[in-house]
């Protein structure tokens, strides 16, 4: 048959990689895979340096100290009044009012008279009015409830020493030993535990004593009256109140 022509297929190359490509110079270039990196190279070139590792930003912490995170910043505090510090889990604390005149010690919060040698003393439980005696710690009640504010005095201390008074390890009260070896000052507690709560003094002198935590409040001076009224009157109530019914049950009788 003239004018046909018979048309041969090229023959296709296989590459090293094991594609299948029309020539030998479409194959890719042999490549090798660098040492540690998943970067390739063509045979005979050199791989590339190994980057560097770059150090992290530094940070500024609250305290304005430099860190290489944030989780190596100190523990963050809270400021009080007067430039004081505290942890943020506790309270600042309360400033302490003025001390109390001569010759007279704080009972129950209020500046009282104090107690003489020759007074009788108070009755059994209640806080004693009188001065601290040197090495002595004393508070101004015996007995605390939640929410109650406790004053403490001490005296036998270095004069002009700062004073700290720690309850379990915890800081609950500070002040400063006047000329005469004795402080007063407001304690605080972190938290409300029912209980006896030792509590130390130092003021280039130890002194110790405790409280009692109460959950209910521990005022005992109710008067019997007071005691008695509501009782007369939930007496009173059913009286009437079965008064009222037997004579409804009477009516009702009647009226069969």
């Amino acid at each position: 048959m003239s004018g046909s022509a018979t048309n041969t297929p090229h023959p296709k190359v296989t590459c090293p990689d094991g594609s299948v490509r029309d020539s030998a110079d479409q194959c890719p270039l042999p490549q090798r895979y660098c040492p540690g990196s998943p970067v390739g190279v063509p045979e005979g070139q050199q791989c590339p340096p190994p980057p560097r590792p770059t150090q992290p930003a530094p940070v500024v912490c609250w305290d304005g100290s430099t860190r290489a995170a944030t989780a190596d910043c100190p523990a963050g505090r809270l400021m009080c009044p007067g430039g004081a510090s505290v942890p943020l889990d506790q309270q600042c604390p309360t400033p302490a009012p003025p001390r109390c005149a001569k010759g007279t010690v704080r009972l129950l919060g209020v500046c009282t008279p104090a107690r003489r040698s020759s007074d009788p003393p108070p009755p059994v439980g209640a806080p004693d009015p009188r001065e601290a005696r040197p090495g002595e710690l004393l508070f101004d009640r015996t007995i605390i409830t939640a929410g109650d504010t406790l004053f403490a005095r001490g005296a036998g201390c270095q004069p002009g020493a700062p004073a700290t008074l720690t309850a379990g390890g915890e800081l609950v009260g500070r002040a400063v030993a006047d000329q005469a070896g004795t402080f007063e000052t407001v304690v605080q507690f972190a938290s409300f535990q029912p209980g006896y709560r030792p509590i130390e003094a130092r003021c280039g002198a130890r002194l110790d004593a405790g409280i009692d935590m109460v959950l209910v409040s521990a005022d005992t001076s109710a008067s019997p009256s007071s005691v008695l009224l509501p009782l007369f009157l939930a007496l009173s109530f059913l009286a009437v109140h079965y008064q009222m019914a037997a004579r409804r049950r009477r009516g009702r009788a009647q009226r069969r």
